[in-house]
């Protein structure tokens, strides 16, 4: 036993063990309270350990004259981020210079109400040991010993102080690889197509087919009924089922206008958290007994009987009674809280190395307000919230299995850096990015912004009309190298609504990403990018955008998108391939600039350009300037959608184009020929001065490679080569 006096702190009492702490350079006394001098220029490591047999609850132990500490090297590692906290106080350490470390393992958040940095943390980071092996959770674990076989399900009833749950994750116990979870869907019908609607308020009916709806369902008040329309999908609890004349009435008012979208969503629609609809890999949690039922995959109930057989094969002696065990190795994660994560009102702060996950569905985005805002900017929450952050950084660590949104730095936000890090698996959108309300944009917004070389993929689970990335308001923000995948509706959003609020994305650029597999075949409506409410001087350059798709019987799988009250857009050396609809759309977006992309569209049923007529009662008007870019059209298709019609593009000015039809006549609009076109364009005087028509000598276009060939027409026209080898992620 060592007695150590620090020059700024008294004796130490030797019953406090007594130990030298070394903290990362640092000779610290244990149990020497305010023991170390103000001015510390050495970080503090400070241990969380995820098994509560092996770590210290400080927090909840320490005593103004006894403190139990824990985390610095010579103690046991904490319990959780409190006990962290309260054990550098007593050993006097600056939390501004502290480093929480998560160990290995899945740490519960869920009592603590998630990670939770304020002002006091300013400063702080957090880190774990490598994102594929620290989870940070906000679900409750229920383990293998929880389940019980009943006929061909699995059933555990779970503590009293459960929350209720619409989405349930699963991992394996016994894997020493990376930590994964599986999403498993609640009880859900097939997807049905309704007759008609009868949209009167204050209720809202579906007229079903007879047979696609049962006449009622067990704990009712907790079954959903989810509708497609335009570009969005609503979820609703039942009001009241009339089986006699076939009348789904709902709670809460739908799209604001059904009629108008039932040509694009098929009139599709489909129940939800009904036990009588359980099928292999969905669950149902019964509110009121607690019992949590599971019916699992074939491979799991295979695993099952195998381990049962193992289990026998052991004891010889209970052969004729063979146990069943259900859920052999695996772990069922139920989450229990909305936000994981939150960070207000600090300043140089960083997360990394770890993986967020278990985000419950925040069901108020469809029950309270607009439960059909495009984006899903309904959702008040987000699995990791920033308000009033500033100077802090997200790296190397993920973002899982949540409920809605992955990330939300919302108002007040500036200089954060999100950065080499994953998104996926998510309720609605991966990133969102500046405040999104009905009364328009609020002070403050985010500034500052860089968000580079991510991967946000696989979203739009429950809101489907998530987007990989939101971006309502954000200015000097770079948003970069970047891939976006696997969403139901667009891969970035930008902009507020149908209201020109300004520059609210000045001075931001968008580049270098690779965005695909969008629409999936579900929304309408949508592209690579869309554009609305009064955007200005945003640029976005040097995408790669290939793989949307709409719905069958629905539109809009476009590649670049102008919608209404878009102003300022300039979209550069932009690659846009293989959309069901035109590469690009104006929707009435003003004063959008075109220039250096390459545009190639082999999809029957649009052109590779679309425009929109003018809409006189609001005053918004298409005009675009189409200046240097290859546009091919494949044998299927056309280079303009509705070539019969100027109207559409009587605003916009061309020049300097390569167009190529793949050997077909080049039709303009006016059904006119490029001689025609060249001359008399819309009818306000000639068009397309200094372009083509002709082969752009593509390497290869049917395998997306669009390498021009040395002697290229396209080069004669100014047009600069487009590299694509620097877009999507560096890492």
């Amino acid at each position: 036993t060592h007695t150590h006096t620090h020059s700024n702190c008294a004796e130490v009492n030797t019953r406090m063990h007594g130990f030298l702490v070394v903290v990362t350079g640092l000779v610290v006394a244990a149990g020497c309270v305010g023991g170390l001098p103000a001015q510390i220029n050495k970080r503090a490591v400070l241990r969380i350990e995820a098994d509560r047999d092996r770590c210290v609850a400080t927090s909840s132990t320490a005593t103004n004259t006894d403190p139990d500490l824990c985390g610095a090297p010579g103690y046991d590692p904490c319990c959780a981020l409190e006990d962290a906290r309260a054990s550098a106080r007593w050993l006097g350490i600056d939390l501004a210079m502290t480093t929480m470390q998560y160990g290995p393992g899945v740490h519960s958040v869920v009592g603590s109400a998630g990670l939770v940095l304020g002002p006091e943390d300013k400063g702080m980071q957090i880190t774990g040991v490598g994102a594929d092996q620290t989870v940070l959770s906000g679900a409750l674990a229920i383990p293998p010993s929880a389940w019980t076989v009943n006929g061909s399900v699995w059933v555990a009833t779970l503590p009293a102080n459960t929350t209720y749950f619409r989405q349930l994750f699963v991992t394996s116990s016994n894997s020493s690889q990376a930590l994964t979870f599986e999403r498993r869907q609640m009880a859900s019908s097939p997807v049905m197509h309704y007759s008609h609607t009868n949209m009167k308020d204050p209720q809202h009916s579906i007229v079903y087919s007879p047979g696609q709806v049962l006449p009622a369902y067990h704990n009712q008040d907790d079954v959903l009924v989810t509708m497609y329309h335009c570009w969005t999908a609503t979820s609703h609890r039942i009001r009241s089922i009339t089986a006699a004349n076939n009348t789904l009435t709902l709670i809460g008012v739908p799209h604001v206008s059904i009629p108008r979208c039932e040509h694009a969503s098929g009139k599709r629609f489909f129940i939800q958290a009904a036990k009588e609809y359980l099928s292999p890999g969905e669950f149902y949690y019964d509110r009121a007994t607690r019992e949590l039922t599971y019916a699992p995959l074939p491979k799991e109930l295979a695993e099952a009987v195998a381990a049962s057989a193992a289990a026998t094969s052991l004891n010889s002696s209970i052969i004729n009674r063979r146990p069943r065990l259900a859920a052999p190795g695996l772990v069922f994660y139920a989450p229990q809280i909305v936000t994981v994560a939150e960070l207000y009102n600090t300043s140089d702060v960083s997360v990394s190395e770890l993986t967020l996950a278990h985000a419950a569905i925040d069901i108020d985005g469809f029950f309270v307000g607009d439960p059909d805002a495009q984006s899903a900017s309904n959702l008040k929450t987000a699995a990791v919230m920033l308000h009033g952050v500033h100077n802090a950084s997200l790296t190397n660590m993920a973002v899982t299995a949540t409920g809605g949104f992955a990330l939300w730095p919302n108002a007040s936000c500036s200089h954060v850096t999100i950065t080499r890090s994953e998104f996926f698996d998510l309720g609605a959108g991966g990133l969102r990015v500046g405040h999104h309300a009905s009364s328009g944009p609020v002070n403050a917004n985010p500034s500052f912004f860089t968000i580079t070389d991510n991967r946000i993929h696989d979203g739009g689970h429950f809101y489907r009309m998530g987007p990989g990335i939101l971006l309502a308001a954000c200015a000097n923000c770079t948003i970069s190298h970047n891939e976006i995948r696997g969403f139901s509706y667009t891969g970035i959003s930008t902009g507020l609504d149908f209201n020109e609020y300004g520059r609210m994305l000045l001075g931001t650029e968008v580049s270098f990403n690779h965005l695909f597999d969008l629409g999936r075949g579900e929304l309408s409506d949508m592209g690579c990018f869309y554009t609305w409410g009064g955007i200005q001087d945003l640029v976005i350059n040097n995408n790669l955008c290939h793989g949307v798709l709409n719905y069958g019987q629905g539109y809009g799988g476009w590649g670049l998108y102008n919608d209404q009250t878009t102003n300022g857009v300039v979209w550069t050396n932009n690659i846009v391939y293989n959309t069901s609809g035109a590469c690009y759309h104006d929707h009435e977006g003003t004063n959008v600039t075109l220039r250096n992309n390459i545009f190639v569209h082999s999809a029957a049923g649009e052109g590779v350009l679309r425009s929109a007529s003018p809409a006189p009662s609001q005053g918004w008007k298409a005009s675009f300037l189409l200046d240097c870019n290859l546009v091919v059209a494949g044998s299927s298709t056309s280079l303009f959608t509705d070539a019969s019609s100027k109207t559409p593009f009587a605003l916009s000015t061309f020049e300097n184009n390569l167009y190529w039809a793949s050997g077909k006549p080049a039709v303009f609009p006016g059904n006119v020929d490029f001689a025609q076109w060249q001359h008399s364009g819309t009818g306000s005087g000639p068009q397309d001065k200094g372009s083509v028509v002709a082969d752009p000598k593509f390497a290869d276009a049917a395998q997306g490679n669009f390498t021009l060939a040395a002697d290229s027409p396209a080069f004669a026209l100014g047009f600069k080569a487009i590299d694509t080898a620097a877009i999507g992620p560096r890492t």
